[in-house]
């Protein structure tokens, strides 16, 4: 039997900025972007994560060469943010680039488990590890997933331990942990896999997964997989819920899920090989 993934795509990401207009939307007209009024002069690799700064500058994530760029639109200018290496004022790897209080940026470095914290003009003021991967409460941080206007960060804890089945339970968790906090403030618990689905052993293509993200003022989507419902919550209680939506089942072939396996493991040796195993 083949697995089927959603479509359109169920990347909460999209479906927080959007999904409240999103039925409304369904027929409307295009929109004409205009012509093109800025090129960079230089190519970059494999762009991850996008933000602004005050004076129309950008800031990316270029996860093929794993360094922070600089882009000045108007120049065409692209310079290197910060220094890669393994010095305590170095990163390692580039990812999520996150706004912070002040019109400031977080710059998310995984491998080594530390923001670089970029200033309205572009430079890097400080360093500043993350919380502990274990925190007092036993709760497993795993990846970083957003943070609020008030400087928090949102993690994802990892899918939970059942001591009395002995076996993972299939759900996992979102938690906050304030600035400058020694403890987290549990935000919401969502599945890992759809309940009718296999547990899954080795490496698992297109995993039916409740979808997560955050909004910049805090605020948490989840979309359902079984029914494509999202539910929003804040402060660890739900705000809001649409009724199950309309999506189109498209069937993937044991030939393409045996392809991204393939695929993934060739990823993994090549990060392995590279030292980069951690991002």
């Amino acid at each position: 039997m083949p697995r089927f993934r959603l479509a359109p795509s169920a990347c909460a990401l999209a479906m927080i900025t959007a999904i409240a207009g999103s039925v409304a939307a369904q027929g409307r007209p295009a929109v004409d972007l205009g012509r093109r009024n800025a090129r960079s002069k230089y190519t970059l690799g494999r762009l991850f994560s996008v933000q602004e700064l005050p004076d129309g500058r950008v800031v990316a994530s270029d996860i093929k060469e794993q360094v922070f760029r600089l882009v000045d639109l108007a120049k065409g200018d692209v310079t290197l943010v910060g220094k890669q290496g393994d010095g305590p004022d170095n990163y390692r790897a580039a990812s999520l680039i996150l706004r912070l209080p002040d019109d400031s940026l977080a710059l998310y470095d995984p491998a080594g488990r530390k923001l670089l914290h970029l200033t309205p003009q572009g430079t890097v003021a400080a360093v500043a590890p993350l919380p502990p991967v274990m925190l007092p409460s036993k709760k497993r941080l795993g990846a970083l997933l957003g943070t609020d206007p008030t400087g928090a960060l949102y993690f994802n804890v990892g899918e939970q331990f059942d001591t009395v089945t002995k076996a993972l339970s299939g759900i996992a968790g979102v938690t906050r942990v304030a600035s400058g906090a020694s403890s987290d403030e549990p935000q919401l618990t969502y599945r890992t896999r759809r309940a009718d689905q296999t547990k899954p052993t080795g490496i698992m293509p297109f995993v039916f997964r409740d979808a997560i993200a955050i909004r910049a003022d805090g605020l948490i989507a989840r979309v359902v997989t079984d029914s494509y419902q999202v539910i929003w919550t804040r402060n660890g209680k739900e705000t809001g819920r649409t009724g199950p939506l309309p999506f189109t089942p498209i069937p993937i072939s044991a030939a393409e899920q045996q392809a991204f396996k393939d695929s993934t493991i060739e990823q993994t040796k090549a990060m392995m090989a590279a030292g980069r195993g951690a991002a």
